[in-house]
């Protein structure tokens, strides 16, 4: 295996390591804070000046108990919450359902693993992951697969090239806070991955910037995009993404105290069974701002805000099936119009001692309606969670959270619910 690596390298290295600079500025990875207490480290089984490969990873279950059922039984999912209608039925996005009394779930689909290899240029180094966990439905599911150039010397600073599956730059990594609930705030991105090729110039220690071209949500193979206020349930019939997703981004700051500014836009071209085929091309567009700032050593706020039309996969509720967050009827039900929306989120990290964390967050999400959707299209969705966390050792993590939400309708119907959550972690 070692050999492997080795021809690998060189080969690498005779293409590659003529186009890399042979002095960098010290720039690591960006700043994406993992929410689930990720390992840095696993078991190094092969350590030589070509390749270090480290398998780490760890194993997770979850306990959830939730009061009244929601449409998600594993994540709580805001957009998934019953309302109850003026006929006194409950509903999920116009569809009839029959929520338990109680409901009670043991999940260890979470435990996940990864493989990543460095291999060193000079100053610089090529690093090659790839992480999966178990949460599709009976498979292993592809998290992360990229390779990453670091260390890139640039004029006055450094970069990064980095080409495969990972967080979209649109996300805000430091705005993101430890949950145990694998959804998270309704309208913070927190777990989109995407395929993309991403290009982090770090100017400064203060100052940075991301140009990324991603897959939009608009692929159809993996998504479905729907109209809502169609008296029948109708996909677009057919849609082709014109463009990948372009994002920017922006960051100004510190480790404790910073902000970024981000924008993302995607073009995509569909025909849909309206009175007649109907030919629409569609702009889709979002900007977001967010960041953290401390105060003392045991403090954190973390905050983001997002304003999206037409791309839904910028904001978790809306992406969900239940949300129709993509397309409406506008005022004369011959007109396709595309929904904007807008939500926030904040909150409160502090630090009991060096073991023992916690974290209270709120999270609202809102969509503009069109006329033409239906009375119970969704509307808006709040989300709360308090949680307690201890982690005893590096290897070690056990919590509790308590979740609480409500989904309102067009005709400002709501429904309610909670969930208790009891996790254990064990990484390797």
């Amino acid at each position: 295996m070692k050999k492997t690596f080795t021809l690998a390298a060189l080969f690498f290295e005779s293409v590659v390591l003529a186009s890399l600079p042979t002095q960098a500025a010290g720039f690591g990875e960006a700043s994406v804070k993992e929410t689930e207490s990720m390992p840095r480290s696993g078991i190094v089984f092969v350590n030589d000046p070509s390749y270090q490969v480290t398998v780490g990873g760890f194993a997770r279950l979850d306990a959830l108990y939730t009061s009244d059922q929601i449409g998600d039984v594993e994540q709580f999912t805001t957009a998934t919450i019953p309302v109850v209608g003026d006929d006194g039925k409950s509903t999920i996005d116009g569809r009839a359902y029959t929520p338990a009394k109680k409901q009670s779930h043991f999940n260890a689909k979470r435990s996940r693993l990864f493989v990543e290899a460095i291999h060193p240029f000079s100053q610089s180094q090529l690093k090659i992951k790839i992480e999966g966990d178990f949460w599709g439905e009976g498979h292993f599911r592809l998290r992360h697969a990229y390779a990453e150039f670091e260390n890139i010397a640039m004029r006055g600073g450094s970069a990064s090239l980095l080409v495969g599956q990972t967080y979209s730059a649109f996300m805000v990594g430091s705005s993101q806070t430890e949950t145990l609930d694998n959804q998270g705030p309704n309208s913070n991105m927190s777990g989109d991955r995407h395929p993309l090729v991403t290009w982090h110039h770090k100017a400064s220690d203060y100052f940075s910037y991301k140009l990324s071209m991603e897959q939009s949500q608009f692929d159809p193979l993996q998504s479905e995009v729907r109209v809502s206020g169609l008296d029948h349930d109708v996909k677009v019939d057919e849609y082709g993404m014109l463009t990948p997703m372009f994002v920017s981004a922006v960051i100004i700051g510190t480790e404790r105290q910073n902000i970024q500014f981000s924008a993302a836009y995607a073009r995509i071209e569909t025909k849909v069974e309206l009175g007649g085929v109907q030919d629409k091309t569609i702009d889709g567009y979002g900007i977001n701002m967010g960041g953290m700032f401390s105060f003392g050593e045991s403090d954190f706020v973390r905050y983001y805000g997002v304003y999206t039309d037409g791309l839904v996969l910028l904001v978790p509720d809306l992406e969900t099936g239940y949300s129709d967050g993509v397309y409406g009827l506008g005022k004369n039900k011959n007109e396709i119009v595309t929904l904007d929306s807008f939500g926030g989120y904040v909150a409160l990290e502090h630090l009991w001692t060096p073991t023992l964390t916690s974290n209270l967050m709120w999270s609202y999400v809102k969509v503009n309606n069109s006329v033409g959707q239906p009375d119970f299209a969704y509307k808006s969705a709040s989300y709360v969670a308090a949680n307690l966390l201890w982690k005893p050792a590096k290897q070690l993590m056990f919590g509790t959270e308590y979740l609480w939400g409500d989904r309102r309708n067009k005709d400002d119907n709501v429904g309610d619910a909670s969930r208790v959550m009891i996790s254990a972690q064990f990484n390797f």
